[in-house]
C-alpha cells in the first residue's frame, strides 16, 4: 500500500476505509488502518485520515447512505487502536504541586468518546498528567473527584445536543462549581459559544487540540 502524500491522495484511503465499513470487512478495515499509522505516524493519520473519514460516514449516515451499524463497526476498531496507543506510551509522572494535571470526560448525555480518547493520548505523549472519566459523567461525581485530586483543568468534548441544558449555561454551572480551574471545550458545539469567562477556553479544532496537549 502506497502511502498517501496530499489531502488528495488521503481521500483515497478515506475511501477504502468507507468501502471495508460497508462491507463490514474487519481484516480489510483493520490492515488499511494499520499501515495508514505505521507510514504516517498515529497522530497524522487520526489528523489527516481517520477524522475526515468518521466526518464523512457521519454525513452519509444523517442523509441515511450508512446504517448506524456500519458507523459503530468502524469505530469500534479506532476507539481500540486508540487505546492501544495511548497504552503503548510511557505513563507521566506524578504531577507535582500547582503543576498541571488535566480530568478528561464528557457531559451527561454525550457518549461519543473518541475525542476524548485521542486527547488523552496527546496529554500523555506530551507528559501531562490525566485523570480519565470517559463519557458520560455528572457533576456530582466531578465534584467529588476534584475534592479529592489537585485537578488544574477540566476538559470536556461535546458532539450532540443531547444535554438538557445549553453548552453556555452548563459551561457557566462548571464554572460556578469549579472556582479557580479552567474549563476547556472542544467539539462542534464551540463555535456557538456565546458564554465568556476568563476560566474558560474553546478549542475549535484539531490544531488547537493538539496545541492546547503540548502545552506546559
Amino acid at each position: 500500500m502506497k502511502v498517501p502524500q496530499s489531502e488528495g491522495a488521503n481521500e483515497i484511503f478515506i475511501n477504502h476505509l468507507l468501502e471495508a465499513s460497508l462491507d463490514f470487512n474487519q481484516e480489510l478495515f483493520d490492515r488499511i488502518l494499520h499501515n495508514i499509522i505505521l507510514h504516517m505516524g498515529f497522530e497524522k493519520a487520526i489528523t489527516q485520515v481517520v477524522w475526515p473519514f468518521l466526518r464523512k460516514i457521519g454525513l452519509l449516515w444523517l442523509t441515511g447512505n450508512v446504517v448506524p451499524a456500519q458507523e459503530h463497526f468502524a469505530s469500534a476498531i479506532i476507539t481500540k487502536k486508540l487505546l492501544v496507543a495511548a497504552n503503548g506510551l510511557e505513563s507521566p509522572l506524578p504531577p507535582a504541586a500547582g503543576a498541571r494535571q488535566v480530568l478528561l470526560f464528557t457531559p451527561p448525555g454525550e457518549f461519543h468518546e473518541m475525542p476524548l480518547l485521542f486527547m488523552r493520548y496527546l496529554m500523555k505523549k506530551n507528559g501531562t498528567p490525566t485523570l480519565y472519566f470517559g463519557p458520560n459523567i455528572s457533576l456530582e461525581d466531578l465534584k467529588t473527584t476534584c475534592s479529592r485530586q489537585p485537578v488544574t483543568h477540566l476538559y470536556f468534548h461535546l458532539v450532540t445536543n443531547l444535554l438538557r441544558c445549553e453548552p453556555d449555561q452548563y459551561i457557566q454551572q462548571l464554572t460556578d462549581a469549579f472556582p479557580g480551574k479552567t474549563i476547556v471545550f472542544s467539539g462542534s458545539r464551540g463555535v456557538d459559544l456565546s458564554f465568556r469567562h476568563p476560566r474558560v477556553r474553546v478549542l475549535t479544532g484539531l490544531e488547537e487540540m493538539q496545541a492546547f496537549a503540548r502545552e506546559h
